[in-house]
């Protein structure tokens, strides 16, 4: 928790920290959805949101990465989901998110 008595007395309570890993808010906060979205908004804020919707629903904010349409934009690709995934054909790679994805 953090303590500072100014934070305290101008939200009535002590504000709660949380800590996860910025891997999907630093891919998210540059992807054309979210400079679309957030015009005007500072990278740090754009990080910021997709960390906090990432902590309510990470497969949901997570799967903000597939964009099925338009293939170059397939944010997704640049999770390192596994060691050995660049030697993987994307066409499988493909194949296997969507069935994790829908089950």
């Amino acid at each position: 928790m953090v303590s500072d008595d100014n934070v305290v007395q101008k939200i009535g309570h002590e504000p709660m920290v949380s800590y996860g890993s910025m891997e999907v808010p630093q891919i998210s906060a540059n992807s054309p959805s979210y400079l679309q979205q957030m015009k005007g908004v500072s990278l740090q804020l754009r990080q910021a949101t997709s960390l906090a919707r990432f902590k309510q629903s990470p497969v949901s904010e997570t799967l903000k990465l597939w964009n099925e349409d338009d293939k170059e934009n397939m944010h997704i690709f640049s999770l390192n989901l596994h060691p050995f995934q660049t030697v993987v054909p994307k066409s499988k790679l493909i194949e296997s998110l969507r069935n994790v994805a829908v089950s």
